[in-house]
């Protein structure tokens, strides 16, 4: 695979047990990737693999959306935090969007995320606007856009998480703010994106939502979300929770996205 590509957008997207729906997944990031792609944006596909099994492996190397363009990894991080890291080292594009191996997306995500992104002063991590659940939960809901609610308390963020682990962002952020490791039946500590989340705001960075996007979020009877919480997981300390006296230093920086043309929605 060529390594002279220079990608606007990296899709970093997980597999470990998902077997046939890796299909599905691959083909939905695909009709992302072209809504992205009509508009001039190159997308390269960053496939890690971590502990896969056999037929998630086979699914995922003979995917047909798979391009000379795109990377598959093979890791054996046994952690979702370090898996989504070792795709970021390797991707070549300017921004990154996570994605995971079973989920799916509205065509305009990328798109979407993108010009949100590129329109907002300051660090910006990028939400889709409304998640959709399917599966185990039927249910839908809008995700916070700290610039659209610059009044939404920040202490919720002690016993509740506003967003998704879906993301985008300028690669450096990535770089600068790993995830971390979760390891849950060791330390007790898991939800690795609530953490991050958390992490960056204590850095002065900022949660938006792209206008019109959707995560379509599967649900699973058992998911390593039901492990976390059934081992009684609480979320890791972070930066956030040291930094109470910044929280209304970030809260202005969304007051005066408001009243700049650049923090308009598209």
């Amino acid at each position: 695979m060529s390594d002279q590509v220079v990608a606007d957008i990296s899709a970093v997207v997980t597999f470990h047990g998902e077997g046939l729906l890796a299909h599905k997944t691959l083909l939905g990031l695909e009709r992302v990737r072209r809504y992205a792609e009509s508009a001039g944006v190159i997308v390269e596909l960053v496939a890690v693999l971590d502990n896969a099994d056999l037929e998630t492996a086979r699914v995922v190397n003979a995917s047909p959306v798979l391009r000379t363009t795109d990377q598959v990894l093979e890791v054996a991080n046994a952690d979702l935090g370090a898996s989504r890291n070792s795709g970021v080292a390797a991707a070549k594009g300017r921004y990154i969007g996570i994605f995971d191996g079973d989920d799916y997306y509205s065509e305009n995500w990328l798109w979407g995320a993108l010009n949100t992104a590129e329109a907002k002063q300051g660090d910006v991590i990028v939400h889709p606007d409304y998640v959709v659940s399917f599966g185990a939960v039927h249910a839908i809901g809008q995700i916070l856009d700290m610039d659209r609610d610059p009044g939404y308390p920040l202490a919720n963020c002690f016993s509740v998480h506003p967003w998704v682990s879906s993301s985008f962002g300028k690669k450096e952020i990535y770089v600068k703010h790993p995830y971390s490791r979760s390891d849950t039946r060791i330390t007790g500590f898991g939800f690795e994106d609530w953490h991050w989340n958390l992490e960056l705001l204590g850095h002065g960075v900022r949660h938006v939502s792209a206008p019109r996007t959707a995560l379509f979020y599967r649900r699973k009877a058992a998911s390593m979300l039901v492990d976390q919480v059934a081992n009684n997981a609480i979320v890791r300390p972070s930066r956030f929770f040291l930094v109470p006296d910044q929280w209304e230093q970030i809260q202005r920086q969304s007051l005066d996205s408001l009243s700049s043309p650049a923090g308009a929605d598209l």
